[in-house]
């Protein structure tokens, strides 16, 4: 979504959009039903109760504090077999803890800015900005693992229909964090679009 705002207000800034593990507008309630339950329960509250979705994320936060990254990422991520042992990894899992610091700092708040992109991201139309990137000519390469608990293999199927001018690589042994397990197929896209 950032990437289509970026394009939108940046014409001729962005030259290819990489999106590992991303996802479209969730234009159909199926959409959600599809996800897993952490994922429909955060993304369906952004959507359809707003204002109560900063109070579920905060609490979430609050969760992740007292149990952990690990237990969060597990409790999150458990039917995805493949992100959990991505994420298990002993270097990723250190990149996670590193990245995490400040998110999940008892003196800092990233809940609300978090809140506040998944609101966006769900409740307002971004379908058009999607739309310009084929107008544009614009490449859009999507990396997409089927063991995503957010983008379900039906959900992806609907993109690759919807929008065929995006590139789609799905890997059977990924999910989510697909970017981790396939970073050296990632950069070899990257490479394309790369200033000679």
């Amino acid at each position: 979504m950032i990437a289509t705002h970026l394009v939108h207000h940046h014409p001729g800034y962005i030259t290819a959009i990489l999106a590992c593990g991303g996802m479209m507008p969730n234009s159909h309630p199926e959409m959600y039903e599809r996800m897993d339950k952490w994922h429909r329960f955060i993304l369906a509250s952004a959507r359809y109760t707003p204002k109560l979705l900063p109070f579920m994320v905060k609490a979430g936060f609050h969760l992740a504090r007292r149990i952990g990254q690990r237990g969060f990422f597990h409790a999150v991520y458990g039917n995805s077999e493949a992100d959990i042992s991505t994420f298990e990894e002993p270097e990723v899992f250190e990149a996670f803890v590193t990245g995490s610091e400040v998110t999940f700092a008892a003196n800092a708040d990233a809940s609300t800015s978090f809140s506040r992109q998944l609101v966006h991201q769900e409740s307002t139309g971004w379908l058009d900005k999607v739309m310009e990137l084929e107008n544009n000519n614009l490449p859009v390469h999507f990396i997409c693992g089927l063991q995503s608990p957010e983008v379900h293999a039906d959900t992806l199927a609907f993109y690759q229909t919807e929008y065929p001018w995006v590139e789609c690589a799905i890997y059977e042994d990924a999910g989510e964090m697909i970017f981790f397990r396939h970073w050296r197929d990632v950069l070899e896209i990257l490479q394309k679009y790369l200033p000679k």
